[in-house]
């Protein structure tokens, strides 16, 4: 063939693309196929290739003849993660702008006025085409340039031609803000390479609108003007257009609002240009209510109730009272659901169930509900994720003390399983337990054999669950004035688990037996002795002296 193209791979498989053929005319700016694009080796030997090789077979279909680009004959514009903008030629010598989203329908954007050729005979193909710089995407007709934004909206015209001796053939919109166009006469004679460049008008966009009311109250029959405020001012486009979502209640005219009867509406104003909103709630009062009363409905286990209350049937607002003198939000008229009450729960470590002791149905299986991380009861249920230390955590105890340690968690008594200290359990002989929920008293011929220091304590329970904390083992100090007729050690009565305390920094300590034997001390305390020996024998001399 004298003739090549590419291979492209998209999702595992290979496709023919030859973006030559698909460029066929070279003098119309813009114009380009996708007769070429994305085919099969079967359907690129149909529409006329041959000869070649290649080390990869495009055996693939997908796009073969049915995809819908293979009839574009502009550029198409990726407009967002699945949304493509192209010209579509339509009947007459008109074109379309269309948007397209994946494979879903076409959604019409911009339908051309303007024609090539006249009532005696149409161009058989529109010559308008695509261009996009950023957010704006431009095209022609047989006289202007148009821009409009990526999203929709109203096209402005940035560019006409007005010389007189032919048409827009082709226009290519490049960033600096110019454009090469290809004019030529109808009919054209198809090898003219007539280009002019051109720069086109700039279009201030619009950003926003805002109103100058967000909401109001007006009686039946009251008129008032909203005003909208469009950015910026110098913007291009200021059109808008005005909605209301309850025309019964509200209507609206070029920003007039007309209340008609009781009722709410919000007023939505949309900018032509960009699509932006800003609405306004109004509230229509009646003149006159129409009351009719409405039951109460008690509330159930699972459903809400309502309060007893007064509606009118014109603005459909409720009242607390016959007369109309109380209104009422509709929050205030719900009675919440009372929920299930459950005396006794079954559960396990996932969830509870039972039945419920007002409705009398099976409350099915539920996840427990804690308010936080730190939350260890249900608030349904009760159930106990983990134990706590409930007395005694970070207890201190004084060696040499007659005393003992008590610490109590409240994990069921009845599945206490073993404690353990410093990670071993410890023999039973070495502690007492009672319920209460679980009180475990340390015995001292026990703490006596740990050293000083502060150590691990954890109770284990059958259920697989435990509860931890520490106790600080220190020397005694000072003996404990009077009767500790509680036998705590000297600890506060409030605190049966707060042992003696650790002496302050500047107590002296009292030598025990068997203390080391500091020689230099004894020395000093034997010349503070001698020292006042010396002067004893001195003062009793000097009063013999005086006696004779």
């Amino acid at each position: 063939m004298n003739h090549a193209w590419n291979v492209v791979h998209i999702n595992g498989n290979w496709y023919h693309v030859d973006a030559t053929w698909d460029d066929p005319t070279w003098n119309r700016e813009g114009r380009v196929y996708h007769t070429y694009f994305l085919l099969s080796d079967t359907e690129m030997a149909v529409r006329g290739h041959n000869g070649w090789t290649d080390n990869v077979e495009c055996i693939s279909t997908v796009y073969d003849n049915s995809y819908w680009w293979k009839d574009i004959a502009s550029q198409i514009v990726r407009a967002g993660q699945n949304d493509y903008i192209y010209i579509k030629n339509i009947a007459n010598g008109k074109f379309q702008v269309v948007r397209r989203t994946g494979g879903a329908a076409e959604q019409v954007l911009y339908t051309s006025t303007e024609i090539w050729g006249t009532n005696a005979g149409f161009l058989p193909v529109a010559q308008a085409y695509l261009s996009r710089q950023g957010n704006q995407i431009y095209f022609n007709d047989s006289l202007n340039i148009y821009a409009m934004e990526i999203t929709g909206g109203t096209p402005e015209i940035v560019y006409t031609y007005d010389q007189g001796n032919g048409y827009i053939y082709g226009a290519m919109v490049y960033e600096d803000g110019t454009a090469r166009l290809n004019i030529d006469v109808i009919p054209p004679k198809g090898d003219s390479d007539a280009y002019i460049t051109v720069r086109l008008k700039e279009v201030v966009r619009v950003t926003g609108v805002t109103l100058d009311q967000s909401s109001v109250t007006l009686k039946e029959g009251e008129t008032l003007k909203l005003t909208a405020a469009v950015t910026p001012e110098n913007a291009e486009n200021k059109g808008v257009v005005w909605k209301s979502s309850n025309e019964e209640a509200v209507s609206v005219a070029d920003g007039v609002v007309t209340a008609r009867k009781g009722g709410t509406a919000v007023i939505m104003v949309t900018t032509s240009d960009g699509g932006y909103t800003a609405s306004c709630t109004v509230t229509v009062t009646c003149s006159s209510h129409t009351l009719a009363k409405v039951d109460g409905v008690a509330a159930t286990c699972e459903t809400d109730g309502n309060m007893e209350h007064w509606t009118c049937s014109k603005c459909g607002r409720n009242y607390a009272d016959a007369a109309g003198t109380k209104e009422l939000a509709d929050a205030d008229m719900v009675l919440k659901a009372t929920g299930h009450s459950v005396n006794l729960w079954s559960m396990d470590g996932t969830g509870h169930w039972g039945k419920c002791n007002v409705c009398g149905k099976d409350i099915v299986k539920a996840a427990h509900m804690y308010d936080n991380d730190a939350d260890h009861d249900c608030n349904a249920c009760g159930y106990k994720r983990f134990y706590v230390i409930t007395g005694g955590a970070n207890s201190s105890y004084a060696t040499d003390s007659e005393g003992s340690l008590t610490i109590t968690a409240d994990g069921d008594f009845k599945l206490f399983q073993a404690v353990e200290v410093d990670g071993k359990e410890v023999d039973r002989a070495n502690y007492e337990v009672k319920e209460g929920s679980t009180i475990v008293t340390l015995k001292k011929a026990f703490l006596d054999t740990l050293s000083l220091g502060t150590h691990s304590i954890r109770f284990l329970y059958t259920d697989g669950k435990s509860a931890s904390t520490q106790f600080t083992l220190q020397e005694r100090t000072e003996s404990v004035e009077g009767n500790d007729s509680d036998n705590d050690n000297g600890s506060d009565d409030d605190d049966d688990n707060q042992n003696y305390a650790a002496p302050a920094p500047d107590k002296v300590t009292a030598p025990k037996t068997g203390d080391n034997y500091h020689p230099v001390q004894m020395i000093m305390v034997i010349i503070v002795c001698a020292s006042l020996m010396a002067g004893l024998i001195y003062k009793k001399k000097n009063s013999y002296g005086q006696d004779t």
